[in-house]
């Protein structure tokens, strides 16, 4: 004995599968804009842990070129880089903005900031044949190429203690 409630019911579930399905909300990936060396780049925000203007670095004697120095980050020394010295860019300035990786194992210098920007994920070309880049993509009309920091730190780290961990040069 069917009721009118469950026949209501009934249909009602099956019109929900005979709709047409709704199109996937197009994938996207959030960057921070920022230049190095006075060229455009990009980092993605899944990266990063914070961004910070003006941070006080102390500097320390090192062997690595591109440390800055370190600075005191919630509690935690970290290490900041000069990012577009280890890009083999010649040190100008004093980078004044800096971003720490995710995990806080670093942080980076950069001279400018320039925002935000959500770009689709087909709107992101293949890598170019740079070092350090994940890809790249145009945001109001200039193309951005993608930093991978963890290569860049890597590099470096690389670069300190060729011999792997626990052998000093």
């Amino acid at each position: 004995m069917r009721t009118a409630r469950g026949s209501e019911l009934r249909d009602a579930f099956d019109r929900e599968f005979a709709a047409t399905p709704r199109p996937a909300e197009p994938s996207h990936r959030d960057f921070l804009c920022i230049r190095v060396g006075g060229e455009p780049s990009a980092i993605p925000l899944d990266d990063i842990a914070s961004l910070h203007a003006d941070l006080r670095v102390v500097a320390l004697p090192s062997r690595a070129p591109e440390l800055l120095g370190v600075a005191a980050i919630r509690a935690a020394i970290v290490p900041i880089y000069d990012l577009g010295f280890a890009f083999g860019m010649s040190r100008a300035d004093v980078p004044r903005w800096t971003v720490v990786l995710r995990d806080g194992a670093a942080g980076f210098a950069f001279e400018g900031y320039d925002g935000h920007a959500r770009i689709p994920d087909r709107a992101i070309a293949a890598a170019s044949q740079r070092r350090h880049t994940i890809g790249q993509f145009s945001a109001g009309g200039q193309p951005r190429s993608i930093i991978d920091l963890g290569t860049v730190l890597a590099a470096i780290e690389n670069r300190r203690n060729p011999g792997g961990p626990g052998k000093e040069p």
